[in-house]
């Protein structure tokens, strides 16, 4: 009896961990939140390690134009020096020569400003300006390369549920067309080698399927690295409602799409940033021949243990000559008595002021501003023919994405046509195969032609699907379903 009850026990506790790993299991599998196209974007925008440094390399710029504006600032600077000099020297402050050793404080504070230099700093900060938005649009760049990177793996995943669902549905046709065939085979209808392409045809079937499930994995094990995710991470593609877009480009020509790209496209404004920036470059070389006129002054001060100051005089009796007859001649005088001037005294005393101006002409330098401005020149004119350069590479691009997608949607239509004549033909002969009126081998063309057919119109579809999305990003519409 106690042994019964303790089995009783056992199977209590077996029960509820089952039901613990049931209940907790299986919330975290469902808890596993789905991506939508938009969420990998979003996520992508924050995590990417390219659109992190671009962000970075957007941060030195932006300090550059700072430090550029503040150019125009008076600059100030102050020094303290405080030495020891040993030997015959000559003291600053007394201007006497010394020939022990000498301590020397000394304080300063100077400042200057730049009044005029060719428009230079103007320039300068300007280019600077130009060159932020360039790195601004060049980020820009970046981010909508990779949002179309993602679509399209995003749509491959899409593409490739999708073939696996139909590979998954078309196995299940065909182990009911084979409990049908081994009916006809029992009962005689028809030869055991149509039994045998039957096997045949549902081991290829479930080969097909698991190739589909394969590429499925690997399109999204692709996205997945793409996004940065942790390999433990597993991705739950959101599945939208897909719409082929048939009237998208009704009303638009190539020619409308590429103007709309000129005005959206960052890689348009990067190259055209690059060569205003360019040009101002060659106003600031040019600069460099007009004069340099500077205002600048100081304020200084210092102090030195050998200055001495009179603090009064001692009263003695000295010698000052001597008589016809040789006698002594004695006067009363004083002895002036010395002290160090104290610190203060000599910070007061030693104070010393400048301001001045500074006017710097060039005349000759070896050809280097002559050299520099034709460099400048040259720099700008490979600018402005890579600006055209990437215009002609963008008109190209959308003429090539237009006539893709005009040839996509018509081989999208005659895919439509394709697999309807193939079902309806598939309908008519597996009814014939059903009463034995038609062998195996002429099913299984048929049979095979319809599986083709259904892969090629679901290619198709999402192949189209892709090329109107690059119409769109040329067109600056999000990229969304």
């Amino acid at each position: 009896m106690n042994m019964f009850f303790m089995n009783i026990k056992g199977l209590f506790i077996s029960v509820c961990i089952c039901a613990f790993f049931v209940m907790f299991g299986t919330k975290g599998l469902y808890a596993q939140s789905t991506w939508s196209l938009q969420k990998c974007i979003d996520y992508a925008m924050k995590n990417n390690i390219q659109i992190k440094q671009s962000e970075l390399n957007l941060e030195l710029t932006k300090e550059k134009v700072s430090q550029n504006r503040a150019a125009f600032v008076p600059s100030m600077n102050s020094g303290v020096n405080n030495f020891f000099n040993f030997g015959r020297t000559i003291d600053q402050f007394t201007n006497q020569f010394v020939s022990e050793r000498t301590l020397n404080f000394n304080f300063s504070v100077n400042s200057s400003v730049t009044l005029f230099n060719g428009f230079q700093l103007v320039n300068t900060l300007k280019q600077s300006q130009l060159d932020y938005l360039a790195d601004q649009s060049e980020t820009e760049k970046i981010r909508n390369d990779i949002s179309l990177n993602i679509t399209a793996a995003y749509l491959q995943i899409l593409f490739n549920t999708e073939l696996a669902e139909m590979s998954a549905l078309q196995v299940e046709n065909t182990k009911v067309q084979r409990v049908r065939t081994v009916k006809l085979y029992e009962n005689g209808a028809i030869a055991k080698g149509d039994l045998l392409d039957m096997d045949a045809q549902l081991a290829s079937d479930e080969l097909l399927l698991v190739n589909a499930q394969n590429q499925l994995s690997l399109s999204t094990l692709s996205l997945a690295q793409m996004l940065d995710l942790p390999a433990s991470d597993i991705m739950v593609i959101e599945k939208p409602s897909v719409l082929i877009p048939v009237e998208s480009m009704v009303g638009l020509a190539a020619e409308d799409i590429y103007q709309m790209a000129l005005k959206n496209q960052p890689g348009i404004q990067t190259a055209n940033y690059r060569t205003l920036s360019a040009s101002r470059m060659v106003k600031i070389t040019q600069g460099m021949r007009s004069p340099r006129l500077l205002l600048s002054g100081s304020y200084g001060t210092g102090y030195s243990d050998q200055r001495q100051r009179l603090v009064g005089y001692k009263q003695s009796t000295q010698l000052i000559g001597y008589t016809a007859d040789q006698m002594p001649v004695f006067a009363e005088g004083g002895i002036p008595i010395f002290e160090k001037t104290p610190f203060n005294n000599q910070m007061e005393d030693n104070i010393n002021k400048s301001i001045g101006m500074i006017c710097n002409i060039p005349i000759f330098n070896g050809w280097s501003v002559k050299t520099n401005i034709h460099k400048a020149k040259i720099a700008m004119q490979n600018a402005s023919l890579n600006e055209q350069l990437v215009k002609n590479e963008l008109r190209k691009s959308v003429i090539q994405a237009y006539a893709d997608a005009i040839a996509g949607i018509k081989k999208y239509e005659a895919n439509v046509k394709k697999v309807n004549a193939l079902q309806e033909a598939y309908t008519y002969t597996e009814q014939k195969f059903n009463v034995g009126a038609v062998n195996s081998s002429d099913f299984m063309l048929v049979k095979t032609n319809l599986s083709r057919a259904k892969s090629d119109f679901i290619q198709a579809k999402y192949d189209y699907l892709f090329k109107i999305k690059i119409l769109d990003f040329y067109q600056g519409k999000p990229l969304s379903f």
